[in-house]
């Protein structure tokens, strides 16, 4: 029974497993997938997506999401994050703290963004991406799915292959 569990964060259960999910209603329950791998975080939205139940987005009270930004569900915006003017944000990311996405950016779904990275205007970046620590995006690029950026890498060019990690300045495939 998850009632018995001892762990929580901000005096909220933390349940430690989907499995426990039967035990709730969808009208009445939200979920929040705290899970930092894309792919796990991904695989276990689904389900409970279907069954009705739903994903509230977690915005820290420093984070800065401007008005004409758009999202999905279930995203986390950490503290001092900003979030810039027509940026359009899927469903299950993670905005770390400090993480700047400029304006008219699109972002997929089920990505990590971490700390201090800046993805400079009119970028887009596909979905299951990990950009890691202090990294740096020029603007106007594209990142294709299921890609890693490496920390403290500077991408200059669109990347377009599929399941590789970009590390350096400028940022290129390992």
């Amino acid at each position: 029974n998850f009632r018995e569990q001892s762990e929580g964060i901000l005096g909220l259960p933390v349940l430690g497993s989907i499995s426990v999910i039967k035990e709730f209603e969808p009208a009445s329950t939200d979920i929040f997938l705290a899970i930092g791998d894309n792919e796990q975080r991904k695989k276990l939205f689904l389900e409970p997506v279907l069954q009705g139940f739903d994903f509230p987005n977690l915005i820290h009270r420093t984070a800065l999401v401007d008005p004409s930004a758009h999202y999905g569900k279930g995203n986390f915006f950490g503290p001092f994050s900003q979030i810039g003017p027509m940026v359009k944000i899927g469903s299950a990311n993670i905005i770390n703290s400090y993480a700047n996405i400029e304006h008219q950016t699109e972002i997929g779904d089920y990505n990590q963004i971490a700390p201090n990275v800046v993805i400079c205007g009119k970028c887009k970046i596909g979905s299951q991406v990990f950009i890691g620590a202090n990294a740096t995006l020029i603007d106007r690029l594209s990142i294709v799915d299921q890609t890693v950026v490496g920390a403290g890498a500077v991408i200059t060019k669109n990347i377009s292959e599929m399941n590789h990690t970009f590390v350096g300045i400028p940022g290129r495939k390992i």
